[in-house]
């Protein structure tokens, strides 16, 4: 899941929040990432260490 948010982070070029958003809201994210539900646990803190 991390890694597919990372890349999906640096295809379009977004901020943790704006990713976030981004994969709540739409699933094909959801999809790439992993995650088949629309309601996603992802957080910002979860995604850069």
């Amino acid at each position: 899941m991390a890694l597919g948010a990372l890349i999906i982070k640096a295809r379009l070029a977004l901020t943790e929040e704006e990713l976030v958003e981004q994969i709540k809201e739409n699933p094909y994210p959801q999809l790439f990432i992993g995650r088949e539900g629309r309601h996603s646990s992802i957080r910002p803190r979860l995604i850069h260490r």
